[in-house]
């Protein structure tokens, strides 16, 4: 029996998109960024004078979000740009072939 399979690009791709969100640490620095982003917002939309605080709060939670989207756009580029562009990944995006077993059943 013969099994052949391709591995193509979309194949590689998913494998390093998933992988590169399932580390922690990457997790962690999209989280940091998402936070300072609120911090951000929130120092810069708060004013003393203004009763509006969960507005505030909505507004920098918003704007938190949107950085995080920002930045998994970010990490979807670099994630096709390796997979495209590394040297380490020509051999991955080829055909593949299992060699038939010969046995004394023929099969």
């Amino acid at each position: 029996m013969r099994v052949e399979y391709e591995l193509k690009f979309r194949d590689v791709w998913a494998f390093y998109f998933v992988d590169y969100f399932l580390l922690a640490p990457i997790q962690s620095l999209f989280g940091g960024i998402a936070i300072f982003a609120f911090y951000v917002a929130y120092t810069s939309l708060s004013n003393p004078c203004n009763s509006a605080i969960a507005t505030t709060i909505v507004a920098s939670a918003i704007i938190a979000v949107l950085a995080y989207i920002a930045v998994l756009v970010g990490a979807l580029f670099s994630s096709v740009f390796y997979v495209r562009f590394s040297a380490d990944n020509l051999p991955a995006l080829t055909k593949y072939r299992r060699p038939p077993v010969l046995s004394s059943m023929g099969i």
